[in-house]
């Protein structure tokens, strides 16, 4: 067990750290001066507390002493919040208040408070549980965030035994960019020593990052050979029905002409008949050929054409009679 009778200066210094770890009551103390009404308030808290601190029901007595001194920062009630928390097992915090009670009574030349202050500090410092924080070798306290109990501490706090309160303490560490780490301690409540080293903090996980996006399989672009062979073989049966038409009038004036031609002498009509059937024979050739190679051509374009079912259910259909011509392409799509 350290002894924690030293210097004043030193006993000072300590509770400046343990400030750290259990707010000092005079945090409870309001900033601006309390008026009557509120010194009224204050010392009807006192008197139910000093009242509950006898009837040993130390909770209620605490929190109505603390009340108390939140509206009015009385010496007294300062002394006596001090003596409520050291029965309710607060020692740490109850050290605090004494120290600060015991500076304030040879301040004001209150013997009466002195002694009472002294007196319990001699029986509660023995008593005191401590718990001592230590950073892993290479930990930058300038980089390092912990808190015990969400009070941040400052690097002072570490490799110094720290006063505390028995009972669970709850003790994180943080950084950027790094896991953050916690222990929860068991602190017991008659000088307990415990010492805890904040280990190196791991590196966060990144993000996992974002499954690759497929891209959308390229358009694909029209095919050209089913509507050209379309066209190839539509122009094909015209110009097929337009020979065969000019075909079927070649032949129909040839027979015109050998009537009119006995013995292989014409009349002036046979010669007419003669030569018309000889222009309409011309372009039937013209025409037919053109047709044969728009035709051809319709049906390798549809041939190479991807809609196989185009491939194989196209059928130019020509219907020729003595009179007239009738094209048609058909199919099934």
């Amino acid at each position: 067990m350290l002894a924690m009778r030293g210097s004043w200066r030193w006993a000072r210094g300590l509770g400046v750290v343990l400030a750290l770890l259990a707010p000092p009551v005079s945090a409870f103390a309001q900033s601006d001066a309390p008026t009557a009404q509120t010194r009224a308030l204050a010392e009807t808290l006192f008197r139910e507390g000093r009242k509950l601190m006898k009837e040993k029901k130390f909770d209620e007595a605490c929190a109505k002493l603390e009340e108390s001194y939140r509206l009015d920062a009385a010496a007294g009630t300062l002394l006596n919040l001090g003596l409520c928390h050291a029965e309710q097992g607060k020692t740490a915090t109850a050290w605090t208040e004494l120290k600060e009670s015991l500076y304030l009574a040879q301040k004001a030349n209150r013997a009466d408070r002195k002694k009472i202050a002294k007196e319990r500090l001699d029986v509660l410092e023995p008593k005191l549980s401590q718990l001592t924080l230590s950073l892993a070798p290479g930990l930058d306290p300038s980089t390092i965030t912990v808190r015990l109990d969400g009070v941040e501490l400052g690097g002072g706090a570490f490799d110094t035994p720290l006063p505390v309160d028995p009972g669970e303490r709850l003790l994180t560490a943080t950084a950027p960019g790094k896991k953050p780490w916690e222990s929860r301690l068991t602190i017991g409540a008659n000088a307990d020593r415990q010492s805890v080293t904040i280990p190196a903090l791991e590196d966060e996980a990144l993000p996992d990052a974002p499954p690759p996006t497929t891209p959308p399989p390229p358009r694909a672009e029209p095919d050209w050979h089913t509507p050209a062979g379309f066209v190839a073989l539509g122009v094909g049966a015209v110009a097929l029905g337009v020979g065969t038409y000019f075909g079927v009038r070649a032949l129909s004036l040839g027979s015109e002409s050998a009537d009119h031609c006995p013995s292989d002498v014409c009349d002036a009509q046979g010669y007419a008949a003669f030569d018309d059937g000889r222009t309409a024979a011309m372009a039937s050739n013209i025409t037919v050929g053109v047709g044969l190679v728009a035709a051809a051509a319709g049906v390798v374009l549809l041939l190479t054409a991807e809609d196989e079912p185009a491939k194989s259910a196209l059928a130019p259909r020509v219907e020729v009679s003595s009179t007239s011509a009738a094209v048609s392409v058909g199919g099934t799509f």
